[in-house]
């Protein structure tokens, strides 16, 4: 059975960590994992936003969108590849990897079909921690992952009880089992070490409930 995974929070907060954990993981598991990102679709199209009309260059060649249904159109095309590789692969485990303030909008995009039997992990981390990770990251880049974010974006994040609400709208809206969700605290106390403990133990549990991994 293919697992499907999201892992939701702001930039900085330790997605793109913990998929490459998964991924090390699933490596040593014989885990067949594969990652789905919309940050890739948005680089390609601000590199050819050559007037920048929806696109604003920052610092360390990062970008700032200018127009926010940009970030519908490229869910809608990681929506697409998403249900094309299921169509035709049978991996065990797909990682779906997005920020977003707003993530009812985009829940109702991507459709009940697609998540209403997936699992969900929410980072809470404060926004000065992901502020300092994010300068950290570019820093000492070494892959696409260690992208620029800038403090004009994480702004937009900076809202009460943002995971709370996210919650909320996963059991209320989209009627989503609340043992699919799991609230995975990185804060400035933990660090890479603690993030793949964290993990670990979530591949394990869908190794003992959806027998994901082989015996």
């Amino acid at each position: 059975m293919v697992e499907t995974v999201f892992l939701l929070g702001c930039p900085g907060s330790g997605k793109s960590t913990s998929v490459h954990c998964i991924e090390m993981i699933g490596r040593d598991g014989k885990l067949s994992v594969n990652r789905f990102t919309d940050y890739q679709i948005l680089d390609d199209w601000f590199h050819a936003d050559k007037e920048c009309l929806q696109f604003r260059p920052s610092k360390y060649g990062g970008f700032d969108i200018l127009d926010d249904n940009i970030y519908d159109e490229a869910l809608a095309v990681m929506r697409g590849k998403i249900l094309e590789y299921k169509s035709l692969e049978a991996p065990d485990l797909i990682v779906v990897d997005f920020a977003r303030a707003d993530y009812r909008s985009a829940f109702e995009l991507l459709g009940k079909h697609l998540i209403q039997n997936s699992h969900f992990l929410l980072f809470k981390v404060e926004i000065a921690t992901c502020i300092q990770r994010i300068r950290e990251r570019v820093r000492t880049a070494t892959s696409f992952d260690d992208h620029f974010t800038s403090e004009f974006v994480l702004e937009t994040y900076d809202q009460p009880n943002y995971i709370g609400s996210i919650v909320t709208i996963l059991e209320e809206d989209f009627q989503i089992n609340e043992q699919r969700i799991r609230i995975i605290d990185n804060s400035s106390r933990f660090n890479k070490h603690d993030l793949y403990a964290q993990m670990l133990h979530f591949v394990r549990g869908l190794k003992q409930k959806q027998d994901v991994l082989p015996v």
